[in-house]
């Protein structure tokens, strides 16, 4: 991917954030499951045995974690405000970690 033109490195990243955002439409439908961080995490962990495995903050002040089973089987995105109010953004199955190569898109 590192041949890659810039304009179709762009083409890429737009094809992927289309597609993700088409699989969350459903989810998005049923509306937000929000409540008190610990609470959710909680839930995350002995429902469905995920623990969080990443973590990061967003420009506003949110705090995004992703949650994951030990092999990856399924996942959760967890949003929490600066209030602490937390709120499941996305879920699915099959996550991977990747170790970034540095200078190359993965």
């Amino acid at each position: 991917m590192a041949n890659l033109s810039n304009t179709r490195k762009f083409t890429l990243a737009l094809c992927a954030a289309a597609t993700l955002l088409s699989a969350n439409a459903a989810y998005a439908q049923q509306g937000p499951k929000c409540g008190p961080r610990q609470a959710i995490a909680d839930i995350l962990t002995k429902r469905y045995a995920e623990t969080p495995v990443s973590t990061g903050r967003s420009q506003g002040g949110a705090v995004l974690e992703l949650f994951a089973t030990a092999s990856g089987s399924t996942w959760t995105l967890l949003a929490t405000n600066p209030k602490g109010v937390s709120c499941v953004v996305s879920q699915g199955e099959t996550w991977m970690s990747l170790t970034p190569v540095s200078g190359r898109i993965s």
